[in-house]
């Protein structure tokens, strides 16, 4: 038992070791490109649960990775892992046939993830935190029976999950947690109501949950995207 604990106290000092001075300064300070990022990031910091949804390339994912960053990275926070989860391969989770162990399943679907947290903090310290499990990948589909406490957890492309992956992910929230949910109702791959419209729905006006939409005229991408979104009918 004492040799347990020895060993606890060792991974949690190894963990705080990583809130160090090198990795905070290296978060690459943000200007937000337009008002619904700053009120994304606000909504990050201010609720248990945000959902931020809406048009494509208007930066969702990486406002909810620097907000995440920003508050698992300080010296004395509360919070320390951010969990990474998507819907994959299909509505029900089958990730099975992919050779490999999870990480090795999984990796591929979170490139989104990791070259946005790239362009914030840099490759080498992408490596750090995954191999400091700082940052961890979870499945939904693995996820039942948990309890999420002192981390963030970042589900994106949340279009393509059904409203009961939805409702047993937002079941998981516990102590000191924070739940971003980040989609676009028009990419779903769903033949069948999508979770994120769902919770949508449900969640507006409730406190401690953040709505925060974004349109086409949010688009930080090349400048041709809106004029695509446009050209294939999308209207916000």
């Amino acid at each position: 038992m004492c040799s347990l604990k020895k060993k606890e106290k060792t991974k949690k000092e190894t963990t705080h070791q990583m809130h160090d001075l090198e990795l905070v300064q290296s978060i690459n300070s943000t200007d937000f490109r337009n008002e619904t990022q700053k009120k994304l990031h606000s909504s990050i910091m201010q609720n248990y649960i945000t959902f931020a949804y809406g048009s494509a390339g208007s930066g969702k994912s990486y406002v909810a990775l620097w907000s995440s960053l920003e508050l698992v990275l300080k010296g004395d926070s509360k919070f320390n892992k951010i969990y990474l989860a998507k819907p994959y391969v299909t509505a029900d989770e089958d990730i099975g046939f992919l050779p490999g162990g999870v990480e090795e399943k999984l990796d591929p679907f979170l490139m989104s993830f990791y070259l946005n947290l790239e362009k914030i903090i840099g490759p080498q310290q992408v490596l750090k935190l995954k191999r400091n499990r700082i940052i961890e990948i979870v499945p939904i589909a693995y996820i039942r029976g948990v309890t999420f406490s002192n981390c963030i957890v970042i589900l994106d492309e949340a279009q393509n999950a059904t409203p009961s992956q939805i409702k047993m992910f937002l079941t998981r929230l516990g102590d000191d947690c924070k739940f971003i949910i980040a989609g676009d109702l028009k990419q779903s791959d769903l033949e069948k109501e999508s979770g994120l419209g769902d919770a949508i729905n449900r969640f507006n006006g409730i406190k401690g949950v953040g709505l925060v939409k974004f349109t086409k005229e949010d688009v930080v991408r090349h400048h041709l995207v809106r004029t695509i979104l446009e050209r294939y009918g999308d209207e916000d």
